[in-house]
């Protein structure tokens, strides 16, 4: 490896070892002191009362927003929100996390269909079973 800036070469020698391991020494030491400093400043930080991380709270916008009426109607058509997700580029957390659940009239409209389709009374069936 040569290194042109400073005029080094490093091959098998003794002296280009040395100076490797010199080299990385360094660079740990350097590492070292920047998350001491990093450190250093987040406790001075949380002492004055600032807070850390990111906020605790929902998102005033979401991804989702736009594609709200999009989302709706898939779901309204019985599409898994995985396939959803897929349809309009999301992730599921970004689903889920947006409180979208398909309206009970549909969800009535799925148990009814199961349940007259394996030979269970509409009121013995489990909606919970139903909900993703």
């Amino acid at each position: 490896m040569h290194i042109i800036k400073h005029n080094m070469v490093f091959d098998d020698s003794l002296a280009s070892k040395i100076t490797a391991m010199v080299m990385g020494l360094a660079a740990e030491i350097e590492r070292d002191f920047i998350s001491m400093r990093t450190k250093d400043a987040l406790v001075k930080r949380q002492t004055t009362g600032v807070l850390l991380g990111r906020p605790k709270r929902k998102a005033k916008k979401l991804k989702l927003d736009k594609k709200s009426a999009e989302v709706r109607k898939y779901l309204e058509l019985g599409i898994s929100k995985s396939a959803i997700c897929k349809l309009v580029d999301c992730s599921a957390s970004t689903l889920y996390e947006s409180g979208y659940s398909l309206p009970s009239a549909v969800y009535n409209e799925i148990a009814m269909s199961l349940a007259s389709g394996i030979g269970i009374p509409y009121g013995q069936f489990c909606l919970a079973e139903l909900k993703p």
